[in-house]
């Protein structure tokens, strides 16, 4: 076989360069064997160096495979470089959040504790205001209280003017009924009313407003009467009631007796009070309840 087709051949199974050098390899070989080896050991010798070849072909087979794992992890290493640095930049984002998180932290406590401050500033303020609620409501009271005391000054003041008043011209408010007008005192009539009343029934005829007497006509009759005037700024249940039980004190003497209210306020309601209990009303100029007052004497 010349060196030439030697060449051919074995360029076939490698890379041309490997294939030159083992063919000047084989022929040097070949010069040598011919002058030492015989043709039994050539054949020894092609064999072997057929061995060789198969052996350079798998092993240029496991290095391809070998280039292509390593082309493999090449390219998983640039994927895991590629996610770490993915990683890297979301762990830096993270970190980022993380400190606007502290922050926003840091000024939710600053925050929180301005809003403590504040709380203990109201709840301090609240409590001097329901102190001073209280002193207020205290005040109040004492004024409310000074009010009311001035309030039944002036009702009383009003009514003592009233009863002034109606006193001096009891001849004019009573002059479509009474004739002869004039004011009694108590003291006038003590004496005829000794044994008649008891001492509590003559503590309380004393303490009418207004005795008058005078003529009227009773029952159809002209006759000497008596009249208990109470009087009060509003007329309320408990005149119509004094002035019915101490005219009907006189009575127990014998005497006709008529039992008047006078203000300058009456109600209906109290109105009809007076006309069953036989009790006159004389509301701001206005007369009530004449015909059952006088049958009552």
């Amino acid at each position: 076989m010349g060196t030439f087709r030697i060449f051919e051949e074995l360029s076939q199974v490698m890379d041309p360069a490997t294939a030159r050098k083992l063919t000047e390899i084989l022929d040097a070989m070949y010069t040598d064997l011919q002058q030492t080896v015989t043709k039994g050991d050539f054949q020894e010798l092609k064999s072997a160096i057929a061995d060789l070849t198969r052996a350079q072909t798998t092993a240029e087979g496991q290095l391809g495979r070998l280039e292509t794992v390593l082309v493999g992890l090449a390219d998983a290493q640039k994927q895991t470089e590629r996610r770490i640095a993915e990683l890297a930049e979301k762990q830096a984002r993270t970190e980022q959040q993380v400190a606007a998180l502290a922050e926003a932290q840091k000024s939710m406590e600053q925050r929180l504790s301005r809003f403590e401050s504040t709380v203990a500033d109201l709840v301090e303020a609240q409590t001097k205001l329901t102190l001073a609620q209280k002193e207020t409501e205290k005040a109040l009271k004492e004024l409310i209280q000074q009010v009311n005391t001035h309030e039944q000054r002036l009702a009383k003041l009003d009514g003592r003017t009233l009863e002034m008043q109606f006193r001096d011209k009891a001849a004019a408010y009573l002059g479509r009924v009474l004739r002869r007008t004039r004011v009694v005192s108590v003291g006038d009539i003590a004496d005829e009313l000794e044994g008649v009343l008891t001492p509590d029934e003559w503590d309380d005829l004393r303490m009418a407003d207004i005795i008058l007497s005078g003529r009227a006509d009773v029952g159809g009759r002209k006759a000497d009467v008596f009249v208990v005037v109470e009087v009060s700024v509003t007329v309320d249940a408990t005149d119509v009631e004094r002035a019915a039980r101490r005219a009907a004190l006189l009575r127990k003497k014998g005497w006709k007796a008529i039992a008047v209210t006078a203000g300058d306020d009456a109600a209906d309601e109290l109105i009809s009070l007076a006309a069953y209990r036989g009790v006159a009303v004389l509301r701001d100029g206005q007369e009530f309840n004449w015909p059952q007052a006088l049958a009552a004497a």
